[in-house]
Formats: C-alpha cells, sequence, structure tokens
C-alpha cells in the first residue's frame, strides 16, 4: 500500500470517528438523562425508523462532504492548489463521515423495521414505548431463533 493510500485512509477514517463521536455524544446524553419521547429523542417517523438523534447523526455526514466538493471545485476553477486540497482534505472527512452515518442508519431501520433490536444497538436506539397497561406489558419477552 502506498502512502498516499494510508494518508487517504486515516483521513476518512477520522471522519469515521467524528461521527461516532456525534453518535456516542447523543447516546451518552440519553443514558445519563433518559428522556424517552422528547427531542431529539423522538421517532418522527414512527417508531420503525431510527430516533432523531440517529437522523441528526446522519444529516451532519453531509455537509462537510459537500463543502468538500465544492471548495475543490472553486479551487480548480480559480487555479487556486491551496483550497483545492483544503476541499480535497474536507471531502474525505465528509466520506469518512458518511461511511459510518448511513450504515448506522441502514442498521437502527433494519434492527427496528424487523423488532429485533440488536446487541450492538444503544437503548436509546432500541427505544419502543409499551402503554403501561397494555398485556404486551405483562408477558415475558419472546425469543426468536434464526438458523443458517
Amino acid at each position: 500500500m502506498e502512502q498516499k493510500d494510508l494518508e487517504d485512509f486515516g483521513i476518512r477514517m477520522a471522519g469515521a470517528l467524528l461521527g461516532a463521536a456525534e453518535d456516542v455524544a447523543f447516546e451518552a446524553n440519553y443514558n445519563a438523562n433518559p428522556t424517552p419521547n422528547q427531542f431529539p429523542y423522538i421517532a418522527p417517523l414512527g417508531n420503525g425508523f431510527p430516533p432523531l438523534d440517529d437522523l441528526i447523526v446522519g444529516g451532519l455526514a453531509i455537509p462537510p462532504w459537500v463543502i468538500g466538493i465544492l471548495a475543490e471545485e472553486d479551487g480548480k476553477k480559480k487555479g487556486d492548489t491551496k483550497e483545492q486540497e483544503t476541499g480535497k482534505l474536507v471531502k474525505k472527512i465528509g466520506e469518512g463521515d458518511v461511511c459510518y452515518a448511513f450504515p448506522m442508519l441502514i442498521h437502527h431501520t433494519l434492527a427496528r423495521q424487523t423488532n429485533t433490536g440488536s446487541p450492538g444497538v444503544s437503548p436509546a436506539a432500541q427505544r419502543v414505548t409499551i402503554p403501561q397497561g397494555s398485556p404486551q406489558n405483562n408477558r415475558p419477552p419472546t425469543a426468536i431463533v434464526v438458523k443458517f
């Protein structure tokens, strides 16, 4: 592997870690102060979709990527190599953030759609409210067995 490829990988990894840090910050806030059904821990699209905090993390991945693309193109038009290189750097950080955020959103959506959850999904992502008087509240949890 060439040095340039390693540098590109490191920059994209930093972007992915940025996205992970954003997600961890939301989850740590929820774990420290559980406030289900309050912003940003609401599911605006319904209980089968990720809550708003996960959608915010996904949305925060897009601006650096787009800004990097635009800055790189602007640098090419102006002939400014410094701006072009800065645009490439910001674009790679955004790409790394996107590489974290969108698979996370897909995973959380699939886990909530199949209603199975996952050991790797945090409690904030698995929130489903069951009314207190509901008969489901008194039933023991069911197990789902998947054979390959």
